[in-house]
């Protein structure tokens, strides 16, 4: 009789950051849309198409903003069905997965031009589901088990000797009474078997010692730690903060790194939008400070990517200060973020909402007894 596969806790959790996360797209989409009439949009379009690189794309303002309203639409085209499909991925649905597979990319291209990075979620735990153990979920079978290694040949003579040897020390073994003296020996013996011959009885006797050793000497002397550590399954919590954290790194790297190149082709058209905030636009900034103070952002967001994406690589391994270095640069990062949502910034919202998954992930009691075992 077969039995249902049972549902891993990746595909669950993927399927309702579907669902979620395609219906805060549409919810943005129809904001954006509205938006795009204001008096606010025209004029900043306009303002983008009378510099670098804007001027050069030969778009009308009444164009630009049609193409904004289409890749809008379609955004939330695609998060709409993805919401559905994602119900259907709870029931096993393999169609429901290539379906979304194939939604995933124009969800995350035209989810940029909606004005969030919500779609980048989505599409990350669309890519989840070809992952292990959502993928044999999925085919119906059992995920494939790591293979154990190989023990080396000294630890197995060191194990087999082990073995041999009897429960307790010599204190446990049992005296021997007095020989007697007319049986041909003036000298009582000590211990059992002293002098007996190799195979453990009396001399001439060829009783093997092994019959003598007690039945539980294996249970006392276990074999090598390092034997079972291959077969020790990664928890999911460890699975999911590592990849929260090369999510998380990726689109902090690839939007700064956006931010710098927007400055650095067009600073005078982000001057012109600074100084339209209050809180920036009776301050003396120039071009050039402008440059200098996004590139080094730009330097020091990278370079701090680059490294928690390495730490989450060595504790994928089961390194235990690359757990003790995630848990530091995610609280870090979440009170930057948090002071920036202070100051009226709420884009910075989802990148919290990584960090804080990040920390409660890797504080969980699996993941720690896990890399305390490594």
């Amino acid at each position: 009789m077969s039995t249902k596969p049972v549902r891993p806790r990746q595909a669950t959790l993927s399927a309702w950051m579907i669902m979620g996360g395609s219906l805060f797209v549409v919810l943005s989409a129809f904001e954006r849309v509205a938006g795009l009439t204001s008096l606010d949009t025209r004029e900043s379009v306009e303002d983008f198409l009378a510099v670098p690189p804007g001027d050069g794309l030969g778009l009308g303002t009444t164009e630009v903003l049609d193409l904004l309203r289409v890749l809008t639409m379609v955004a939330a085209a695609c998060a709409a069905a993805s919401a559905v499909l994602g119900y259907y991925v709870l029931q096993r649905s393999r169609g429901a997965r290539l379906t979304l597979s194939v939604l995933a990319l124009p969800l995350f291209l035209c989810g940029m031009a909606a004005g969030g990075f919500v779609s980048s979620i989505v599409a990350a735990a669309v890519v989840v589901l070809w992952m292990q153990p959502t993928r044999s979920w999925f085919d119906g079978t059992e995920p494939p088990t790591r293979p154990e290694p190989a023990r080396p040949a000294a630890r197995q003579e060191r194990g087999s000797d082990r073995s041999d040897r009897p429960e307790g020390g010599l204190a446990d073994r049992p005296v021997a009474p007095p020989a007697d003296p007319g049986a041909g020996s003036s000298q009582p013996r000590a211990w059992q078997g002293f002098g007996t011959a190799a195979g453990g009885g009396q001399p001439g006797s060829s009783a093997p010692a092994a019959q003598s050793a007690p039945a539980g000497r294996h249970a006392a002397y276990p074999s090598a730690p390092g034997a079972a550590r291959g077969a020790d399954p990664r928890p999911s919590g460890l699975v999911w903060a590592c990849a929260l954290t090369w999510a998380g790194t990726g689109l902090a790297a690839v939007g700064m790194g956006m931010v710098v190149l927007v400055v650095l082709a067009a600073p005078d058209f982000v001057l012109d939008q600074l100084r339209d905030n209050p809180q920036i636009g009776d301050r003396d900034l120039s071009a050039s400070t402008l440059r200098e103070a996004v590139v080094a952002a730009g330097v020091v967001v990278v370079l701090w990517s680059v490294l928690a994406a390495v730490a989450a690589g060595f504790l994928w391994r089961g390194a235990r200060w690359a757990r003790l270095a995630l848990v530091v640069c995610a609280a870090a990062a979440s009170v930057l973020c948090l002071v920036s949502v202070v100051s009226g910034n709420l884009v910075v919202l989802v990148p919290l909402a990584i960090c804080v998954a990040t920390m409660v992930l890797l504080a969980r009691p699996d993941v720690r007894a896990f890399v305390d075992r490594r």
